[in-house]
């Protein structure tokens, strides 16, 4: 019975890219990225903290400032998947902040086991779709364990898709890195909050937008 599932889950995948199904999937997918930054923007102040503590840690050499840009890349993501999930509340300064208050310390515990991620779209979107587990959910040890698990198994039911996804934005990735790498460095910081402020943000979308359709179409494998 569960590799049934599992086999017609990975063939509805393979439909995914069907261009009526890519297309629509596409659509939303933009929606959801303009709509995230109407929501980032309503609260600017959140943005231009954001800007300003990346610049300040490029100024910082050693250890140190390894350790923070990894903290700001999380809070980035962190902030994105709350401005892109699905809430019936109002996006505004009060809803963030409850969230900080109610997941920080998830967000910080996940932060450090990611802390060797370096950007793999693979793993970084087992965490998204984590931390969009553990959004869904009260937060308790237990919660955050179950919320680990449904991870694993979406990932493994949509594991064609999700390769694909993020063995394409790697590449992209890894080709733009490439072809920079002899420019000079103030530009290659330019191009390196272009990346956080498009590139990610798309990924997150295209994720967060699978993990709500997927999960509402498979709700009783995840949730039985």
């Amino acid at each position: 019975m569960a590799l049934g599932l599992l086999v017609q889950s990975w063939y509805e995948n393979l439909q995914f890219f069907q261009l009526k199904n890519l297309k629509l999937f596409g659509l939303i997918t933009l929606k959801a990225f303009f709509e995230s930054y109407k929501t980032v923007f309503k609260n600017l102040w959140i943005l231009i903290i954001w800007i300003g503590a990346v610049y300040s840690a490029k100024l910082w050499d050693g250890v140190f400032s390894k350790y923070l840009n990894y903290f700001i890349i999380y809070f980035w993501i962190f902030f994105l998947a709350l401005s892109l999930r699905s809430s019936i509340n109002i996006k505004d300064h009060n809803y963030f902040f409850k969230y900080f208050l109610r997941f920080g310390l998830q967000f910080i515990v996940l932060a450090i086991l990611n802390y060797y991620l370096d950007y793999q779209f693979f793993l970084l979107a087992f965490f998204i779709i984590w931390l969009n587990f553990i959004f869904d959910d009260y937060i308790n040890l237990k919660n955050i364990y179950q919320s680990f698990l449904r991870s694993i198994k979406l990932i493994l039911f949509n594991f064609p898709l999700i390769l694909i996804i993020s063995a394409i934005l790697g590449s992209i990735k890894i080709l733009t890195f490439y072809s920079i790498s002899k420019l000079p460095i103030w530009f290659i910081y330019k191009l390196d909050i272009i990346n956080y402020v498009i590139t990610l943000p798309v990924f997150l979308a295209i994720i967060i937008n699978f993990y709500i359709k997927r999960v509402h179409e498979q709700f009783l494998i995840y949730y039985k």
